[in-house]
């Protein structure tokens, strides 16, 4: 069973015009940023003499920080460089 609701709906939604004559692309980033940071931190295992029970062996920690940041440019920026020029 079809629903006639629905096809008549769809078919005037896709025959509307576009309402924007101008088509923009995504503004193209103004400031790009990498950043890697590794951390490693190792502790030194206990002398024998001071364990009580379980293992000498202490903190072994390595932390990998990847980051990236895009800056893009907003309204604002465009209207503050317009004002400049």
């Amino acid at each position: 069973m079809k629903n006639n609701s629905l096809l008549a709906l769809t078919a005037s939604a896709l025959a509307l015009p576009g309402f924007s004559t101008n088509i923009n692309a995504d503004t193209p980033p103004i400031n790009t940023s990498l950043e890697y940071k590794l951390t490693s931190y190792k502790e030194g295992n206990l002398p024998k003499q001071e364990l009580l029970a379980g293992s000498a062996e202490r903190y072994d920690i390595t932390v990998h920080q990847f980051s990236v940041n895009v800056r893009r440019q907003t309204l604002l920026d465009k209207v503050s460089s317009d004002l400049r020029d």
